[in-house]
């Protein structure tokens, strides 16, 4: 028989929180929504989705298995591995560079970033991608910094090399050095919150004394303030608080 295309998800293929009729009917609902707006499966017009409960822990997805192009998305796992890299409160330069590149998602400051976390722009999208890795989110990663100017490529100080990952990418044909799953994005946003308000999870757990509790709410603040005005901000309830990253690509 053909499964259901909204399945339950579970993070690190681990035991999934039993999902009630009635997450599981808004998942059906969304689904039907996509159907409507014209996202047709195993075309080029395709979409993806993620949801958790952050109180309850039941999760559902569909297009999991799908690769696309990490784009500015992939900024919230170079946000977590620089907190997990910073022994302080970030400084008044590193602030800047967290809100330029949170914010208003320069992509400069972003690898100013990747050097505050690896040295150079090179090593730190490596030790993004291990820091996903060790997180069992191994379908996301990052290997190059961002392109200022498609005209002045700069040389990598190492051979660039692109993880295996199961992801299918046939389809999107993403971006070869930044790609990422909208499981892995929503696990990894799981993980800040419940690191942040219920001082728990896997940040806590797999990266001994890299988090406190302080740290991941001043991800999740430094996200909330990203006002666009559209997508799941337009979607919610006014006065809802979204902590997100948009993306933005051509195709």
């Amino acid at each position: 028989p053909t499964p259901p295309v909204v399945q339950v998800s579970a993070r690190n293929s681990g035991t999934p929180v039993a999902v009630s009729p009635a997450f599981q009917a808004l998942g059906d609902q969304l689904w039907a929504m996509m159907l409507q707006a014209g996202f047709e499966p195993e075309t080029s017009r395709l979409g993806a989705l993620f949801l958790l409960d952050l109180q309850t822990g039941e999760a559902i997805t569909f297009g999991s298995n799908i690769a696309f192009s990490g784009m500015s998305l992939n900024k919230i796992a170079i946000l977590a591995e620089l907190y997990a890299t910073l022994d302080a409160p970030p400084d008044v330069t590193e602030a800047n560079v967290i809100a330029s590149a949170m914010i208003c998602s320069e992509n400069t400051s972003t690898n100013q970033m990747l050097e505050f976390i690896g040295g150079n722009a090179y090593q730190g999208a490596r030790d993004v991608t291990a820091f996903l890795q060790e997180l069992g989110l191994n379908n996301t990663f990052l290997v190059a910094p961002f392109l200022i100017d498609p005209n002045h490529v700069p040389t990598p100080p190492f051979p660039i090399v692109a993880p295996t990952t199961t992801a299918d990418k046939s389809i999107t044909q993403p971006d070869p050095w930044n790609q990422a799953t909208v499981d892995d994005l929503g696990w990894l946003l799981g993980s800040i919150y419940q690191c942040a308000y219920n001082e728990s999870g896997p940040l806590l757990d797999t990266f001994a004394d890299a988090f406190q509790p302080r740290e991941c709410r001043q991800m999740l603040h430094a996200m909330s303030n990203n006002k666009i005005g559209a997508l799941i901000e337009a979607g919610v309830p006014a006065g809802t608080r979204v902590a997100h990253k948009h993306g933005w690509i051509n195709d």
